[in-house]
C-alpha cells in the first residue's frame, strides 16, 4: 500500500508542477515541434551538400547536429524544470552547453553495439535475441538519461551507471508514467490516421496538425519527466512518507 500511495504522490506533484510550467509558458509545448523541424532542414541540407566521398564526413557532422539539438533541448527543459522560465535565446544559447555530454553518452553506446555487432555472426541465431535484450536494456535502465543530463553534473560513463541505480530504486514511479504516455502517443497516432487523405496540398493540413499535436504530447511528457525525475532524484521514499506528514 505504501508503494501505490507514494507512487500516486509523486505523480500527483510532478502533476501540478508540469502544468504550472505550462500555465507559465505555454509555448514549452512547441519545443519539440520546433527542435523536429530544425533536425529535419539541417540534416537535409548537410546530406545534399556532402555527398560521394564526402559522406563519410556527412554521417559525422549529422551526428554532430544531433547532438547539438538535442543540447539544446536539454537546456530549454534546464531552464523550465529548475528555473521555471522559459526564453527562445536558450535554444541558440544551448546548443553547445551539453554538446560533448551528449556525444559522449552516444559514442559510449555507439562502441558497446559495435562490439556486440561483432559476435552476432558467431553466435548465430542467439544474435536476434541478444540485441532485442541489449535495446530492452537501452529502452528500460538507460531511460532517464535526458533528464540525469541536465539534472545531474556526471560525465558520460557516471550518467549510464547513475540511470541503472535509479532505475533499479524507482522502477515503479518512473516506468508507469512512461508507459502511459506512450500508450497515449500510440493511440493518438493510430486514432489520427492520415493515410486515408489524398496526397495532395490538403493532405498537408492534417498531417500537420497530427505532427503538431504529437509534438505537444512529447513536450508535456518531457517537461512531466523532468519534475519527476527531480523529485525522485532528491528524496527518498521513507523521506516522502515524513514530509507527507505535514
Amino acid at each position: 500500500m505504501d508503494i501505490i500511495k507514494d507512487l500516486l504522490e509523486v505523480n500527483k506533484s510532478s502533476l501540478l508542477k508540469s502544468i504550472k510550467s505550462i500555465k507559465s509558458h505555454w509555448e514549452a509545448l512547441l519545443i519539440i515541434f520546433v527542435y523536429a523541424i530544425m533536425t529535419q532542414i539541417i540534416t537535409s541540407i548537410v546530406s545534399r551538400i556532402l555527398v560521394g566521398s564526402l559522406s563519410i564526413i556527412s554521417g559525422f557532422l549529422i551526428v554532430l547536429i544531433e547532438a547539438a539539438i538535442v543540447s539544446s533541448l536539454l537546456f530549454v527543459l534546464k531552464d523550465i524544470v529548475l528555473y521555471n522560465r522559459f526564453r527562445w535565446k536558450s535554444v541558440i544559447d544551448g546548443l553547445n552547453y551539453y554538446l560533448w555530454k551528449v556525444y559522449g553518452v552516444l559514442f559510449i553506446l555507439f562502441v558497446v553495439n559495435l562490439i556486440l555487432s561483432l559476435f552476432y555472426n558467431v553466435i548465430g541465431s542467439a544474435a536476434f535475441i541478444i540485441n532485442t535484450l541489449f535495446q530492452l536494456f537501452i529502452l528500460i535502465m538507460l531511460n532517464p538519461l535526458p533528464e540525469i543530463i541536465y539534472l545531474k553534473n556526471y560525465d558520460p560513463r557516471d550518467s549510464l551507471t547513475y540511470s541503472i541505480e535509479f532505475i533499479r530504486e524507482n522502477f515503479l514511479n518512473w516506468i508507469i508514467p512512461n508507459i502511459i504516455f506512450g500508450l497515449i502517443l500510440f493511440a493518438i497516432n493510430s486514432a489520427i490516421d492520415v493515410t486515408f487523405f489524398p496526397f495532395n496540398l490538403a493532405f498537408l493540413m492534417p498531417l500537420l496538425l497530427k505532427n503538431i499535436f504529437l509534438s505537444i504530447i512529447i513536450s508535456f511528457a518531457m517537461i512531466y519527466r523532468g519534475h519527476l525525475f527531480y523529485l525522485l532524484s532528491t528524496s527518498t521514499r521513507r523521506k516522502r512518507q515524513y514530509m507527507n506528514k505535514f
